[in-house]
């Protein structure tokens, strides 16, 4: 099944929402069948993350809300974290920013708590985008600064690259030109050598 799992993240991602949707829900049916509570977490995560796509945020909210709570009964950080920030972005797409940063925030908190510094990377780059779409651009300075420092350190080249991304962005807004060029440059670098 988590052949399932992975071939609905590649349909996915190549927009055949419909088939990833299915193979998700196979792989959904098998964790439920296996009693596999960490599996039917992700599961529900992963078919939330294609109802997102799809742009329905009802059930997206539905299916994130229902992987959320079996990561807290089994007392997975990881997952819980990974819920919290899913949530946070259901609310970032409604335009409910402030109900986004709490989820954002408390997703930060459990990630620092549980010592998952990918899931850290995650939630800081959450956090400074959220805060770069606010105009609050010294905030969305210090989150992506310190997603940017922790994802070179753990080598979380997606991280990196994100962070670059929105550091540029950030700096387009505040019309630094230069600064904005040589993060783009940067990302635009690294991209290239994390492909080769």
């Amino acid at each position: 099944s988590n052949s399932l799992n992975t071939l609905g993240l590649i349909e996915s991602d190549l927009g055949n929402y419909k088939r990833a949707r299915a193979l998700q829900e196979e792989n959904l049916m098998i964790k439920r069948e296996l009693k596999q509570e960490l599996g039917i977490s992700s599961a529900l995560n992963s078919i939330g993350l294609v109802v997102l796509a799809e742009g329905d945020l009802e059930n997206a909210e539905k299916y994130f809300k229902e992987s959320f709570e079996i990561a807290e009964e089994i007392g997975n950080d990881e997952y819980i974290g990974i819920g919290l920030n899913n949530l946070g972005q259901v609310y970032a797409m409604r335009g409910d920013y402030e109900k986004s940063k709490i989820y954002f925030d408390e997703g930060l908190k459990t990630d620092r708590e549980a010592g998952n510094k990918n899931g850290m990377c995650i939630s800081l780059i959450n956090i400074g985008v959220l805060a770069l779409q606010n105009a609050d651009y010294k905030t969305a300075q210090g989150y992506l600064e310190e997603a940017f420092m922790l994802s070179r350190e753990i080598g979380n080249n997606i991280g990196h690259l994100y962070s670059l991304v929105s550091l540029g962005q950030l700096s387009f807004k505040k019309e630094e030109m230069v600064m904005a060029k040589k993060y783009f440059v940067d990302c635009l670098t690294a991209q290239s050598e994390f492909t080769e």
